[in-house]
């Protein structure tokens, strides 16, 4: 468990954050552990990743977040689109003191392990934090977590309540788990955690959150790929008393993301089989091809 050093970070981050002039843009604060917990420690013994994004200058740290998330909508389309609210600030230029407020994060998440929680190959070693969820726990005053009536689950009570739900059997594969108050998602970490414990897949079953606050619903989607869900995962930022619809209407949002990223594929695909074409072309125009 990493409960001590998710706390520590979570604390190490607020206090950067408010230590700096953009200590209200809680998008950009989340936006950052994000980006940065999205990274994967591709080769344990190859270059630290910490020290490689330190050395970043601006315009290349603000194109490295880019990517992260640009390169991942190829792959989760649906769930990078459900985290816009804390993303959608990298189309912003951004000022001196925006960069200095995210190095600031950067600096703290890395110094007490951010990497050691999120950066694991194995979907299992990675869920076994909700290191996303403690930042906005953190990030919001007491006063107003209680306003917003959020209260997160403690782990280890989550942990117990999906055992007794699930029981000691592997589900049947295609069995729908969802969360109408899913905060940042504790309690559906806790289920696929389970099921793996169980030798099962959570890729297998159907997952749905829903939270009324539009950052912790960004977030759900975050933790998604994080965690390793798998392709069948619904979020949605609404009431759930209000919207019984909400999974439904994830449903026919995911359909049109989907359709949407098949698209610009096709369009790429076609792209660069129209630019071989012309180089096949003029190659055979002006002879330089081989026989």
């Amino acid at each position: 468990m990493h409960e001590r050093t998710e706390r520590r970070i979570a604390e190490t981050v607020a206090t950067a954050w408010y230590g700096h002039s953009y200590g209200s843009r809680m998008d950009i604060a989340l936006g950052t552990v994000a980006t940065l917990s999205l990274l994967a420690v591709a080769d344990p013994d190859g270059p630290d990743l910490a020290t490689q994004w330190a050395e970043l200058d601006d315009a290349e740290l603000v194109l490295a977040m880019k990517v992260v998330w640009g390169a991942l909508w190829f792959r989760e389309p649906y769930l990078i689109e459900m985290a816009r609210p804390i993303h959608d600030w990298l189309k912003e230029d951004p000022t001196l003191e925006m960069l200095a407020s995210v190095r600031a994060i950067m600096r703290a998440a890395f110094r007490y392990g951010l990497l050691g929680i999120t950066g694991h190959r194995d979907p299992y070693m990675r869920s076994d934090s909700d290191m996303l969820g403690a930042v906005l726990v953190e990030l919001r005053a007491p006063g107003d977590r209680k306003a917003k009536g959020e209260f997160h689950t403690p782990q280890p009570v989550s942990d117990v309540i999906a055992q007794l739900v699930i029981g000691s059997e592997i589900p049947p594969a295609g069995r729908s788990f969802e969360e109408p108050s899913a905060g940042s998602g504790g309690m559906i970490r806790s289920a696929a955690q389970h099921i793996r414990s169980l030798g099962g897949n959570p890729a297998n079953y159907l997952w749905s959150m829903t939270d009324i606050d539009r950052y912790a619903a960004a977030i759900c989607a975050v933790n998604a790929v994080i965690w390793g869900l798998g392709p069948n995962v619904l979020t949605f930022c609404g009431d759930t008393l209000r919207h019984a619809d909400g999974p439904q209407q994830a449903a026919e949002m995911r359909r049109q993301v989907l359709a949407h990223r098949d698209r610009v594929v096709e369009f790429m695909q076609f792209a660069a089989a129209t630019r071989n074409a012309f180089h096949m072309l003029n190659a055979v125009v002006t002879g330089d091809i081989a026989a």
